[in-house]
């Protein structure tokens, strides 16, 4: 049953198509004489059209010639920033240049302040033995003193 069915459907298919097509050519033909028309009624004679389009192709070219001197001003601008935009860039590498020789120095001083440190550290641990050795020697010399001391008066006593 559904095929014989299928050519038929098939064939009133193809007939929807081109009477369609014939539809669609009507009415482009039937716009065209519409459009006709309404130039027609629109002016009185031939040398009134002319005149319109005359001045609507005057229209039509200075509407150019302004949309040619903004293409022309917008292409400058963005010459013009193009330029700006590499100046800018220029200025970037150079900021991010001095940025990392100032982390660079600023490392050397960390470095050098590290280095500082530990050699404070190690002068005060000097001073601290030298501090010692004195309160050593400082000892011995007052004992040294003390005994000099007894043995000179056990030796005036004795």
């Amino acid at each position: 049953m559904l095929d014989g069915l299928l050519p038929e459907w098939e064939d009133q298919r193809a007939l929807e198509i081109t009477e369609k097509r014939r539809v669609d050519e009507a009415s482009a033909s039937l716009n065209a004489l519409y459009a006709k028309q309404g130039w027609a009624s629109k002016f009185r004679a031939k040398s009134d059209r002319d005149a319109f389009l005359r001045q609507e192709i005057v229209s039509v070219t200075a509407y150019k010639k302004n949309q040619a001197t903004a293409l022309e001003t917008a292409q400058a601008d963005r010459e013009s920033s193009r330029e700006s935009q590499q100046e800018v860039d220029e200025l970037i590498k150079d900021v991010q240049g001095k940025l990392e020789d100032g982390k660079r120095r600023t490392k050397g001083v960390q470095e050098n302040i590290v280095a500082l440190k530990e050699q404070q550290a190690e002068m005060t641990e000097k001073r601290r033995d030298s501090w010692r050795e004195d309160t050593n020697l400082d000892s011995l010399v007052s004992h040294a003193g003390d005994e000099l001391r007894t043995a000179e008066r056990d030796r005036w006593l004795g």
